[in-house]
């Protein structure tokens, strides 16, 4: 799966254009929606961690635009128990980890601030 672009509130994944946070996950593109806006907390990925018949050896995450949205401590280590290389990055420079990674991956990406 490939992203095609990425500009502030909206994703392009296989030509077909998003206008909503996302998880790409096996190839599918999910909605993804966070307890609290701006924060990313445990209960918003362990279900898609999880679900997982095989963990991802990489887990990707956009955290906006410019940078704003926060990643837990409490999801940080959760990644990192279950020996996931964590990327963290703004939203623009994670979609090109995600499009250059090969390895079995899920990537997180909030797409506005």
């Amino acid at each position: 799966m490939k992203i095609n672009n990425y500009s502030f509130g909206s994703m392009v994944i296989n030509n077909k254009k998003y206008d909503y946070d996302i998880i790409i996950l096996n190839n599918q593109v999910i909605k993804w929606w966070r307890k609290k806006g701006h924060f990313m907390q445990l209960e918003d990925i362990t279900s898609y961690i999880d679900i997982e018949k095989k963990k991802p050896e990489i887990m990707v995450i956009g955290k906006g635009y410019e940078g704003i949205m926060q990643v837990s401590d409490e999801v940080k280590k959760f990644i990192k128990d279950r020996k996931i290389e964590l990327i963290i990055k703004k939203t623009r420079e994670s979609v090109e980890v995600f499009n250059s990674e090969n390895r079995k991956k899920i990537g997180f990406f909030h797409l506005t601030c």
